[in-house]
Parts: structure tokens; C-alpha cells; sequence
């Protein structure tokens, strides 16, 4: 059943209140002969937790039991029995509070943020049910997976996911590449100088971006592989240290000269997250964009690249699953069936919730789900972080082809094979005319058409003196 959600500061019961319903419950356990004593109460934006001591010999089941008594004596709609509270010797009941409390961001995030054991990519996700700010290290996740349904909350905690990051890093140590295929939600951050592009709305704009970061994959594995590094924190802490005395590493990669020390240096590395409003919107159009997303998924986490996609439902395909193996920390809102529940989380639940940021946390680090309550994120919160994200600086996109004249080509003015040549092209990392023609069966004219467009979208680059084109994406697969 939903509850009221009212945007109050207000908690649900007053203290006097809470007093009453703990004296409720324990004359309850007494007229069904169980010993059990309140010992403390939480109260959070949407539930109300009692720690309850049970008398020697007493079974949780017989707690269980009891529910629908309890749910008559406090006057309330549900009672859920939670076995144990970790590292307590109590059970908890877990009573839904009568209307839900919105937990403005701002709020939140500065009480977190108080916490001095955060990293660069700590978030924060919202409230925990005894009210506490709870957030988790996307480093250590090291993607995440939300799944919600329309005024589920999904859009609010991209936006509480992302500000909490911004609020805390320069562009220097992070940066964002970001897809929004709505165009309302996370094209509000264009212009802030982490992107290093400006926010992508359709699977045309997006080819150039992935393909960008399947290559800076590859060139940081490579690099990292050089310095003997594992992964983004110790490559840093190499290039920091070298530094500090004076002998700063040549770029091992860079372009050849007569003098070594003419080399370019290396420097430190930022931390890059990549977020994708509706991923499965997104790889619905071109196989080769879900294939990106699935390599970036399985290797980017050691060289600091970082996904956080959401969908409106889970998808069963090929794709779909390859993502869901390689993302086990997840986060489900309110989803439309037990089936999508399941497919998200491994276990129903989600079905259940009651939208607007109600959230089930799952990640390999915990034995069980958590229930979070979102933060409330309003327009005026969004903007205040892009201005504040502005004080660092101007917006420095990423110019990956110089050569490139116009990519704000729509989907209509391509070629109906367009997304078929860029596969076959990638693929086999070689391109002319003449094979066009021969592998789909069209004329010079069109062929040489689709080669244009596919310059101009940064996919090969210009003829050489040779009259030879180099393709420029690279293979997803190598």
C-alpha cells in the first residue's frame, strides 16, 4: 500500500508518540505470553525501526506470528520482522511509517558528507530506514545497475549520484561522459568542465564518445602495463612520487624523437564515470554501442572507468545479460513485475515498493538486500551544482578529430545502412569504396555517400596521399 509523500522536515510520530507505540508492542508480546522488551526505536523517512530483546527460549517465528496483532495495535498498515539486527543481540520490527518524509538532497549530502572516510567516488544513494545518510564507494562497486519505472525515483538519483561526486572533485581527478536520450535530465550539466563531451541524446552521438573510451582503455591498460601498475590508484601514486623528486616519467607511448628527454611526461590520471540514462534504449539501435558498453563493463573498473546505467526494465537479451553478469551491484526502484524484480535483484521485493526513491540495495559486500530512501533532488538543487561546478573553470571538450566538420547529423539524414557499415567497418578495422559496394550491394554513389558519413562522424578519418582511409574506432573486441 502507498503512503502519503509529503515534503515536511516534520518525522512522522513525536517522541511521546513512539513511547506509546513501544508500550503497545510489549503489552501485546504480554497477552500472548512473550517475553520481549523495547529497547529503542529509529525513526526514518519512511519506516520506524523497534529493537525488541526476546526472553530466553523465544522464537522469532512466534514474533511473526504475532504481526497482524501488532499491526492492529499500533494502528498501522504493515509490521515487517527483521531477524536480527547485525551486530545486536536484538530483532528489529521494521513499522511503515503513515506518510513518508522527503529527504532533501542538500540535507543529506552535507551529513554525509561529514563522514571523513570518503573516497573521490563515494555517493551518496539517500536515507537508510533508522534515517541515517547511507552512500557507497562506486570504486569499489565498481559500476552500478538502477532499474525503476517512471516516478520511480531514477532520474533523482542519477542526479543525487552525480552531484555528489561534483560537489567533491575537480575536473582534474574526475570526469564525466554522460547519455541522456530523454534530453531533460542529463543534458542540465552540459557546459560544466568534467564532461569531457557534451552530453550525448541519440545512439549517433554517442558512437564517437564510446569509441573514444574503449580507446583511452586500451591506452591506459597498456600504459599501467608498462609501469608495472594494476590499476588507477597505484599508476597515480608512481607518477605523484616521480614528481616529488624531480624525474618525471617520460611518456613510454609518445611520439619519437631524437632527444629522449623530448618526450612528453606523463601525468596523473582522472578518474572517468560514464552515465547512461536508459542504456537499452541506447544499444536498441546498434549492436555496436551495446558491445562497448559490455567491454568498458568487464575491463574499465582497473583502469578507472566507471559505469552507472539505468533502464526502465531489465532486458533478457544477449546484451542485457553480459551487463547484469559483469554489474553485481545494482539498485532496484519500483519495478512492474516480480519477474523484473528477479531479473535485477535475484530475488522479488522490488515489485513492492512504494516509488519515489524506495530503493533495494543489493552488492556482493552485503549478505542482503538494504532499503534506502532516495533524496529528494529539486531543479534549484541541479543548478546550484552546475554553478558551483562552473567556479573551476570553462568547459574544455574533448576535439577528437580535428579534421571533422559537422557530426550533428540526424538518424534521418544517414544512410538506412549506416549502423550495418559501421559494424562491418570496425570490425575489420579497414574501409574503401569498393568494398561497401561489394558486401551490400549498392551503387558507387551511395557507397562513397555512406563513407562521407561516416568521416564526418569520426568513424574513419580522410583519404591520404595514398587515397586510403584509416579507421579511426577501434575494435571492441581486441
Amino acid at each position: 500500500m502507498a503512503q502519503p509523500f509529503i515534503h515536511t522536515s516534520e518525522l512522522c510520530w513525536s517522541s511521546q508518540e513512539l513511547d506509546l507505540m513501544a508500550q503497545a508492542i510489549e503489552s501485546c508480546f504480554l497477552q500472548y505470553q512473550i517475553r520481549g522488551e523495547v529497547v529503542g526505536y529509529d525513526e526514518g523517512a519512511t519506516f520506524t525501526l523497534f529493537r525488541i530483546e526476546l526472553g530466553r527460549g523465544i522464537k522469532v517465528s512466534q514474533v511473526i506470528a504475532l504481526v497482524p496483532e501488532l499491526c492492529r495495535s499500533l494502528s498501522v498498515v504493515d509490521i515487517k520482522v527483521i531477524d536480527f539486527i547485525a551486530g545486536t543481540p536484538y530483532i528489529g520490527l521494521r513499522v511503515t511509517n503513515t506518510y513518508r518524509r522527503a529527504v532533501p538532497f542538500i540535507e543529506c549530502f552535507n551529513q554525509w558528507n561529514e563522514n571523513n572516510g570518503l573516497s573521490s567516488l563515494s555517493v551518496m544513494l539517500g536515507e537508510d530506514i533508522i534515517g541515517e545518510p547511507i552512500g557507497w564507494d562506486l570504486a569499489q562497486m565498481p559500476h552500478l545497475l538502477i532499474t525503476g519505472v517512471t516516478r520511480s525515483g531514477k532520474s533523482m538519483l542519477m542526479h543525487s549520484l552525480v552531484m555528489s561526486i561534483l560537489y567533491r572533485n575537480p575536473p582534474d581527478k574526475v570526469r564525466f561522459v554522460m547519455f541522456d536520450t530523454s534530453q531533460l535530465e542529463l543534458s542540465l550539466y552540459n557546459d560544466i568542465p568534467h564532461l569531457l563531451f557534451p552530453v550525448a541524446s541519440d545512439s549517433i552521438e554517442s558512437i564517437k564518445p564510446l569509441s573514444f573510451l574503449v580507446s583511452e582503455l586500451q591506452r591506459r591498460q597498456k600504459l599501467f602495463s608498462a609501469l608495472n601498475q594494476r590499476n588507477l590508484s597505484g599508476y597515480n601514486k608512481v607518477i605523484s612520487n616521480a614528481k616529488e623528486l624531480g624525474k618525471p616519467i617520460p611518456d613510454p607511448f609518445g611520439r619519437s624523437n631524437k632527444n629522449y628527454s623530448e618526450h612528453p611526461y606523463l601525468d596523473s590520471e582522472p578518474e572517468i564515470v560514464v552515465c547512461v540514462d536508459d542504456y537499452v534504449q541506447l544499444i536498441g539501435e546498434y549492436k555496436q554501442i551495446g558491445e562497448m558498453l559490455v567491454l568498458l563493463s568487464q575491463q574499465g573498473y582497473a583502469v578507472g572507468i566507471h559505469l552507472i546505467l539505468t533502464t526502465r526494465s531489465p532486458v533478457s537479451t544477449s546484451i542485457g545479460s553480459q551487463l547484469r553478469i559483469n554489474i553485481a551491484t545494482r539498485i532496484a526502484l519500483s519495478v512492474s513485475s516480480r519477474a523484473d524484480s528477479n531479473l535485477i535483484l535475484g530475488q522479488y521485493g522490488a515489485e513492492s515498493l512504494f516509488g519515489l526513491g524506495d530503493m533495494l540495495f543489493v552488492s556482493p559486500s552485503f549478505s542482503g538486500p538494504i532499503r534506502i530512501q532516495g533524496a529528494y533532488v529539486s531543479d534549484s538543487d541541479i543548478r546550484d551544482a552546475v554553478d558551483y561546478c562552473k567556479r573551476w573553470g570553462s568547459v574544455s571538450y574533448l576535439n577528437l578529430y580535428d579534421d571533422v566538420q559537422n557530426t550533428n547529423m540526424s538518424a534521418e539524414e544517414l544512410d538506412p545502412l549506416f549502423a550495418q557499415v559501421v559494424e562491418f567497418t570496425v570490425g575489420k578495422q579497414w574501409v574503401s569504396i569498393s568494398g561497401i559496394q561489394r558486401q551490400f550491394r549498392i551503387g558507387y554513389n551511395r557507397a562513397a555517400r555512406i563513407i562521407e558519413q561516416l568521416e564526418l562522424q569520426g568513424i574513419v578519418s580522410e583519404q591520404n596521399c595514398n587515397g586510403n582511409r584509416e579507421v579511426l574506432a577501434p575494435r571492441f573486441d581486441s
